[in-house]
């Protein structure tokens, strides 16, 4: 469950990081899904009181609201304080300085990087969180599809910039209640293929899409355009095939919106 902030507490001195890398790029690579807020499938990025603040004015089951717009998907960054694993999941603590809450993530046989990730991601080191808030009895706890080691010290200040920006955003939409359909203030342009990436022809639809939101497209801030995978895919599948799996994509936490209902990024880049 979530603990207190203890303020006498420097959680982010000591050796939790290694010396930035020179030439090291941008600061939060995976933090970008800040766009296409106000969609409750959209990744909003959170501190940790936020979501207490949520979650203590909102029933989980009927939907997260943090600063009046509901929410799905969250991002989270802060220091492993505590980390335990079973045969079925691992648990973390992590603790951003203004509290502390569970992780837990569900162990994928199939993933092949997972036991390397999970050498990496050990108590005093810090770890980027992609989930949502799951409810079980009187627990709270972030599920998440996807825990990895921050390798980059910027972006910690990165996400609290961008958790502030983004949720004062929401507030303010909140506040003037906009019209429906009405825009955000938020704009890219759209997707347009670059180079294909390599996609298994004899694949089923979820996996060649899949692999097309992880190419060099899907490194766009926006991600990739649903017309462009069907470009790619050269009429192996109908639109509404791709819909489909983006959707089942989506609700396997493998993808999230952006910009608008047609644009999608992969949680893994």
């Amino acid at each position: 469950m979530y603990g207190g902030y203890d303020g006498s507490a420097t959680q982010f001195a000591g050796d939790g990081f290694m010396p930035t890398p020179t030439g090291a790029t941008g600061a939060a690579t995976g933090a970008a899904g800040g766009r296409g807020q106000g969609r409750p499938d959209s990744l909003v990025p959170v501190t940790v009181k936020m979501l207490q603040t949520a979650i203590a004015a909102s029933n989980v089951d009927d939907g997260l609201r943090v600063n009046g717009e509901e929410v799905h998907n969250i991002t989270l960054l802060g220091k492993i304080i505590k980390a335990s694993d079973t045969a079925t999941n691992q648990v973390y603590t992590l603790d951003d300085g203004t509290g502390t809450v569970v992780v837990k993530q569900w162990v994928d046989a199939d993933d092949a990087d997972a036991s390397s990730r999970k050498d990496e991601l050990v108590v005093g080191k810090y770890a980027r969180v992609y989930g949502h808030v799951k409810q079980f009895g009187s627990d709270t706890s972030v599920v998440a599809f996807s825990v990895r080691p921050v390798q980059d010290h910027n972006e910690v200040t990165y996400h609290f910039l961008e958790a502030v920006y983004c949720n004062s955003h929401n507030a303010q939409r909140a506040d003037a209640k906009p019209a429906a359909g009405t825009g955000t203030a938020y704009a890219a342009p759209s997707s347009a293929p670059t180079s294909a990436p390599a996609v298994d022809p004899g694949g089923s639809c979820v996996d060649q899409a899949k692999a097309i939101f992880e190419g060099p497209d899907g490194r766009r801030d926006e991600g990739v355009k649903i017309d462009v995978v069907v470009q790619q895919l050269n009429g192996r599948f109908t639109e509404a095939q791709v819909r489909e799996a983006v959707e089942h994509l989506v609700n396997e936490g493998h993808l999230y919106s952006t910009i608008d209902d047609d644009h999608f990024k992969s949680t893994n880049l």
